[in-house]
């Protein structure tokens, strides 16, 4: 079994996962910079309700982002599995794997 495809892949995964990631904290830097008044507001409980409804019409936008984060990991484990062979229940270290006795 050769080692660069591995390699690639790792270095592949990695790079879209990074690049996903700061498109991320790009986007919430500029809606950060759109909504300053929001960011100096005092907390209080009057604050906490109007932001429920905000964080409501955002849960979908943040679901999507954790689906599609969790269709890479699915991805990367399943060419990391055919590459490497399953290793889950061999005391790998798999926080999925079952404990041993």
């Amino acid at each position: 079994m050769e080692i660069a495809p591995m390699i690639l892949v790792i270095a592949t995964s990695f790079a879209i996962t990074t690049a996903y990631y700061v498109a991320l904290y790009r986007k919430l830097c500029l809606r950060r910079a759109e909504a300053p008044e929001i960011l100096e507001i005092d907390f209080d409980e009057e604050l906490v309700e109007r932001l429920k409804p905000a964080l409501a019409r955002r849960e979908h936008e943040l679901r999507n982002a954790l689906g599609e984060l969790k269709k890479i990991r699915g991805e990367v484990e399943r060419i990391l599995d055919e590459e490497w062979g399953n290793s889950e229940g061999e005391g790998g270290g798999d926080k999925r794997s079952p404990k041993r006795g």
